[in-house]
């Protein structure tokens, strides 16, 4: 039993987190539910953000996570077939070598990922990594508390800013 509680004009924000989580998990989820859900609830947008939890220091390969991603979205477009998807490219992340904290080498690598799996898929990408500020922006991020001291973890009010950059690129692409 569900309640939806929702307006019908302007915009309806709806998060399934599965926080920890690589995304890898979405591929169980419901498609006869999904189909039932849109009889009464339609999404315009899916925006999957995914990847940090799949990465590790010094990992160059991701090919085999990206191959399971792109299950999960034709899986999540058998779900809501009429629905765009955006993947939101992981946000920068720093590690601590001796005395001073970098990007990870890897994140690069992660992110062109990402990008080709979103072409590969045909859905929208969106740079959360260039939207911080690209090498290194988790430590300025840090220094300026919108970015935990895990150097991974935005704060409310990092988590602000970005969410405010995202919706100013896609004013910005809807208005193209």
């Amino acid at each position: 039993i569900g309640v939806w509680l929702e307006n019908n004009k302007g915009i309806t924000f709806d998060c399934m987190s599965t926080r920890g989580n690589s995304g890898t998990t979405l591929i169980r989820l419901n498609k006869d539910l999904a189909q039932q859900l849109s009889q009464y609830i339609t999404y315009d947008l899916i925006i999957l953000e995914f990847g940090m939890n799949a990465m590790s220091v010094g990992q160059k390969d991701f090919s085999g996570y990206i191959d399971s991603m792109e299950k999960v979205i034709a899986h999540i477009r058998q779900c809501y077939p009429n629905t765009d998807i955006l993947i939101m490219g992981i946000g920068d992340r720093a590690s601590k070598k001796g005395n001073e904290v970098h990007t990870m080498s890897n994140v690069p690598i992660m992110i062109n990922a990402q990008r080709r799996l979103a072409q590969k898929c045909r859905c929208a990408f969106w740079d959360t990594r260039e939207a911080m500020g690209g090498d290194d922006a988790s430590v300025k991020w840090a220094e300026e508390k919108l970015v935990n001291k895990d150097y991974i973890h935005l704060s409310y009010t990092g988590g602000r800013k970005l969410a405010a950059e995202f919706v100013k690129s896609l004013k910005h692409a809807l208005n193209d």
